[in-house]
C-alpha cells in the first residue's frame, strides 16, 4: 500500500500563477464583442480603456501577445494608466516572463500606490520566482490595503500551506472561504493542508466543496480519491479517481489522465 502515500506526496496542486480576472469589466469573450471592440476603437482612437478592455478579453481567451499589444496601445496613449500596466503584467505573468510582469507591477503601484491587485499579482510573480520573502510582504501589503481581499488571502494561505506553515494557512484559507463562500480553489488547497496534518475527514470535506463550486476540478476529484485511499476504502478511491481520469481526459490534461489510469490498474479488483 506504500504507493498511496506516494499519491498523497504528489498532490495535484492548481496552478499558482495570476488572477485570470483582470481590472476591467468581467465579459464573456466571443467573435460579436471583439468586433464591437474593435469598432469602438477604430471610432475613437484616443480611448485608451477601449485598447485595455480589448486587451482583458485577448487575455480571457489567452492570446496573450494579442492581450499585450493592446495594452501597449493603452499605455501609449495614457501613461499613467495603472490599470493597464497591471493587466500586462498578468498577461507577461501568464506567458512565463515573470520579470516583466514584475516591472509592470511596479509601474502600476508608482502610478497607484494603493492599488491592492497590483501588490497581490506583484506577490504572485515573486512566489513563482522562488523570491518568498517578498511575496509575502506584497500579500501583506494587499491585504492591509483591502482586509477582505479574498484572493490575497488565499494566495497567503496557499503559499503558507505548501511552505509547512500549516496554521497560518488554515487561518487564511478560512479568511478567503468566509468573503467568498465558493471559493473552490481555497477549499483545495485547505483540504490539501488537512491532508498534511492527517486530518482526512476535514480533507474530505473541504474537497467535497470544491467539487460542489466546480465539478470540472480534476484535480479535487483525484485528491478526495487519494485521501480515500489512506482510509483504506478502495471503493470511493476508485469512484474520484475514475471521475478525475474522465475530467483530465476532457480537459486534454493527457500526462494526469495517464497517471491514474495507471494509479487506476494497480488498485485491488472491485468485488
Amino acid at each position: 500500500m506504500k504507493y498511496y502515500l506516494l499519491i498523497i506526496a504528489t498532490l495535484c496542486l492548481i496552478p499558482k500563477g495570476f488572477n485570470r480576472t483582470l481590472n476591467a469589466q468581467e465579459l464573456t469573450p466571443s467573435t460579436s464583442l471583439l468586433t464591437d471592440l474593435a469598432q469602438n476603437i477604430n471610432s475613437n482612437p484616443q480611448s485608451a480603456s477601449d485598447y485595455n478592455n480589448s486587451g482583458v478579453d485577448y487575455s480571457e481567451m489567452m492570446k496573450y501577445d494579442k492581450a499585450i499589444a493592446l495594452f501597449n496601445q493603452a499605455i501609449s496613449i495614457d501613461p499613467n494608466y495603472a490599470e493597464a500596466y497591471n493587466n500586462r503584467g498578468n498577461a507577461y505573468g501568464l506567458l512565463g516572463q515573470y520579470d516583466k510582469a514584475i516591472a509592470d507591477f511596479n509601474r502600476a503601484i508608482s502610478i497607484d500606490p494603493n492599488y491592492a491587485q497590483a501588490y497581490n499579482n506583484r506577490g504572485n510573480a515573486y512566489d513563482l520566482l522562488g523570491q518568498y520573502d517578498q511575496a509575502i510582504s506584497n500579500y501583506n501589503q494587499a491585504i492591509k490595503i483591502e482586509p477582505k481581499y479574498t484572493s490575497a488571502y488565499y494566495n497567503r494561505g496557499r503559499f503558507y500551506s505548501k511552505s509547512g506553515q500549516y496554521q497560518k494557512a488554515l487561518a487564511d484559507l478560512a479568511k478567503a472561504i468566509e468573503y467568498d463562500p465558493q471559493h473552490a480553489p481555497a477549499y483545495f488547497i485547505r483540504g490539501n493542508t488537512h491532508v498534511k496534518l492527517r486530518q482526512h475527514d476535514l480533507a474530505i470535506s473541504d474537497y467535497n466543496q470544491a467539487i460542489k463550486f466546480d465539478n470540472s476540478f480534476a484535480q479535487a476529484y483525484f485528491n478526495l480519491g487519494s485521501t480515500y485511499s489512506l482510509l483504506g476504502n478502495s471503493e470511493k478511491t476508485r469512484e474520484y479517481w475514475q471521475q478525475a481520469s474522465t475530467l483530465f481526459r476532457e480537459q486534454n490534461n493527457l500526462q494526469a489522465y495517464q497517471y491514474v489510469q495507471e494509479l487506476l490498474k494497480k488498485l485491488p479488483s472491485a468485488e
